[in-house]
């Protein structure tokens, strides 16, 4: 069954903050249970075969873009491709907004090609309570390989000094980030073929008056003069995570 069909598990009348998913129709849509990491209560999941429509687009800087590419994939017919401005703000995301905030463990989960050199391969979840915001962010380094946690005092702890993973225009990488909505903590983190406790680690807090609301970003950003690119595949967010 594919993608974005109706949740036609549901049987009885029910009251549910979000759509009951039955195992058989996630494996339905997402793929074989082998190609992804399972856990958590499906919320979103898009392989970009309706394009770019259900998020924003934030390209900064000289030579950014993000852009549909038709004919390569990990599954389906599409892949996004983001490439990193070389001045100025020297970024480009994809950004999701969730106008609901469900306060527990949240995923998000990706698939990108990381070919390039030059920035980060970054993704983060970003929690608003009308106060402060919390935010919640990984970086994969694309010269060194290097994997750095946004810390709770804004600076960022290396994790993994060299994650080993493999270059190469057609290699995709799984990435899951699963974070404490609640209780503020990292709790997990799955790049490759590594499986990180990320527990000992909080979202950093800054002032914000944004109201009640969770978005995240997921991107590139570049070194000065660079213009890196990583390929997406597909982006999960999941909640209620174990």
């Amino acid at each position: 069954m594919p993608r974005g069909h109706e949740d036609w598990g549901v049987s009885t009348s029910a009251l549910n903050a979000s759509p009951e998913i039955p195992t058989a129709e996630l494996a339905a849509r997402l793929g074989a249970l082998s190609l992804y990491d399972q856990t958590g209560q499906l919320m979103f999941a898009d392989g970009f075969e309706l394009g770019l429509a259900p998020y924003s687009l934030n390209p900064q800087g000289t030579g950014a873009s993000i852009v549909l590419v038709a004919g390569k994939s990990f599954l389906g017919a599409y892949s996004a491709k983001l490439t990193g401005g070389s001045d100025g703000l020297r970024y480009a995301r994809l950004s999701k907004a969730f106008p609901r905030p469900f306060l527990t463990r949240w995923g998000v989960e990706a698939r990108a090609v990381l070919n390039s050199a030059g920035g980060d391969f970054m993704v983060n979840i970003r929690r608003y309570d009308g106060t402060n915001e919390h935010k919640w962010e990984v970086l994969i380094n694309l010269t060194s390989n290097a994997i750095s946690v946004l810390q709770a005092d804004g600076t960022y702890a290396t994790v993994v000094a060299n994650s080993g993973y493999q270059h190469g225009p057609y290699i995709w990488h799984p990435l899951k980030l699963v974070v404490d909505l609640d209780g503020g903590g990292y709790v997990r983190l799955g790049f490759a073929t590594l499986q990180l406790d990320l527990s000992a680690y909080s979202a950093s807090l800054t002032a914000s008056s944004n109201g009640a609301s969770i978005d995240s970003d997921v991107g590139v950003n570049s070194d000065a003069g660079a213009n890196p690119v990583v390929e997406l595949d597909s982006l999960i967010y999941t909640y209620n995570e174990p």
